[in-house]
């Protein structure tokens, strides 16, 4: 599992060799850091020990009326050009009850 603070990001790449699928969550709420998000996605992508691993992309937080739909996150925006034959995007509300 991988975290999303760009502190530890470097430390990312300790764990590719034994990567058997990507699980990608974005913040669907922070449209601030969306083109931050698909640019650390594309670089990921590009990581050749990761080629043709599958992956899902969670589009989190869709229960907050701001959020961005799949449309936005999705295979139609730029910035989340991913290979469609590996890749699926589900919309997701993640939380836990206080």
């Amino acid at each position: 599992m991988y975290a999303g603070q760009k502190a530890i990001r470097p430390y990312w790449r300790n764990y590719f060799d034994q990567t058997d699928a990507l699980v990608y969550v974005i913040d669907c709420s922070d449209r601030r850091r969306i083109d931050e998000t698909g640019a650390e996605l594309q670089e990921l992508l590009q990581e050749e020990r990761l080629a043709g691993v599958p992956l899902l992309v969670f589009a989190n937080k869709q229960d907050l009326l701001n959020a961005m739909k799949e449309d936005e996150v999705g295979f139609n925006n730029p910035v989340f050009s991913v290979p469609l034959d590996t890749c699926c995007i589900t919309l997701l509300c993640a939380y836990a009850p206080i």
